[in-house]
């Protein structure tokens, strides 16, 4: 391939990075006056995607918490799980291809998760948004096969 028709298929195969413009909001709705307040999502990089549910998989070393994508390029995607207090907090990154891509393709990647404390609970949040909690068995592994619906 010629460098310049390379060039050009990468500059037009980038994400679009631009920030839409400003638009006048208006006021925030009144919220119950016992209502906890509502932790803001964090921004997520450029480059995050969001799942279309998280399932809990199971091997017989430990467990895992996969992403599961119905419509992508094919593209493969990195994982990142953190734990922080009774949460997990995942984030799922697209890895960009230069291909130019028309296809719709189901795709899944997996965060290994060690082993819980027998009946503990943790949170599952993506991107600041609860997802929901799941409970560890009397062995610590989490319930294979539970899947949390991304709303």
């Amino acid at each position: 391939m010629r460098p310049a028709f390379i060039a050009l298929l990468l500059l037009a195969c980038r994400p679009d990075t631009t920030e839409p413009p400003a638009t006048a909001s208006s006021p925030p709705a009144a919220s119950p006056p016992n209502a906890a307040p509502e932790r803001p999502a964090s921004p997520l990089p450029p480059n995050t995607i969001q799942p279309d549910r998280v399932c809990v998989v199971a091997t017989s070393e430990h467990h895992q918490l996969r992403a599961e994508f119905d419509c992508t390029c094919g593209e493969p995607y990195a994982c990142q799980i953190a734990r922080r207090g009774d949460a997990l907090e995942l984030a799922f990154e697209r890895i960009p291809s230069p291909a130019i891509c028309d296809d719709c393709v189901p795709s899944r990647t997996t965060c290994a998760l060690d082993r819980l404390a027998p009946g503990e609970r943790v949170r599952v949040t993506l991107g600041g948004r609860e997802l929901g909690d799941l409970t560890a068995n009397a062995d610590g592994w989490l319930p294979a096969g539970t899947c949390l619906p991304i709303r």
